[in-house]
């Protein structure tokens, strides 16, 4: 994990307490058209968020939509099988068929899941998230100037939700990390967000309540 002087529980207390209206309209826009509820094969929801970028083994960026492998797993994203999301707390409810011209990724070790989304979807009222995935690249000890995020969800499948916090270490592989952020089933999948560019750093994935802390995989690629 990471080390150094960096005090989690320091910054967390430090961080900004309120958003401006600026802000919090960025943030709205991003719940509204970026951030998704999905509703789970095998049951329960989760979160999920569209953005562009290079697909494994792919040149071009490609339009996804990004989750966790255990929201969404290699037996739910096979060919012949769909799955419903919604945005905008219902207000538009779409379904993924998958077949074989569409590009899936899925990744247990790091439970992330990608799925290629094609103009015969229908998609309409969406926009795509920004990633930052050079931010913690070629840093000395993982560093990251400023470690405030925020998390844009589903908990519990109702209406979508915002909560702030902090990262609070990166693990040794590069793609791990633990934050504050508040969680709770259904935010699985939802991104983590850098707080000063709001461009999205990673996604969560899971709590661990023994040790009072959440944990993320880092959006980067190869993955």
């Amino acid at each position: 994990m990471q080390t150094g002087s960096y005090n989690p529980e320091k910054e967390l207390n430090e961080h900004p307490q309120s958003i401006g209206l600026e802000q919090m309209d960025i943030i709205k826009q991003k719940m509204e058209k970026s951030i998704c509820k999905i509703k789970c094969p095998k049951g329960g929801f989760g979160t999920g968020f569209f953005c562009k970028m290079p697909f494994p083994n792919e040149f071009n960026l490609l339009p996804l939509l990004i989750t966790n492998n255990h929201v969404l797993d290699d037996t739910d994203i096979k060919v012949g099988n769909s799955f419903i999301f919604s945005l905008k707390n219902d207000e538009l409810v779409f379904k993924i068929l998958f077949h074989n011209k569409r590009k899936t990724y899925t990744n247990k070790k790091y439970d992330i899941t990608m799925i290629e989304l094609r103009q015969s979807d229908g998609l309409k009222g969406y926009s795509f998230l920004e990633i930052d995935d050079n931010v913690f690249m070629d840093k000395p000890n993982n560093y990251y100037p400023k470690k405030t995020i925020y998390l844009i969800h589903y908990p519990n499948g109702q209406k979508v939700e915002f909560s702030s916090g902090v990262i609070k270490n990166i693990f040794e592989d590069n793609y791990t990390i633990t934050h504050l952020c508040t969680t709770k089933t259904g935010s699985s999948g939802g991104p983590l967000i850098n707080i000063i560019n709001h461009k999205v750093i990673g996604l969560h994935k899971g709590s661990k309540n023994s040790h009072n802390f959440n944990l993320g995989t880092l959006l980067k690629i190869p993955i």
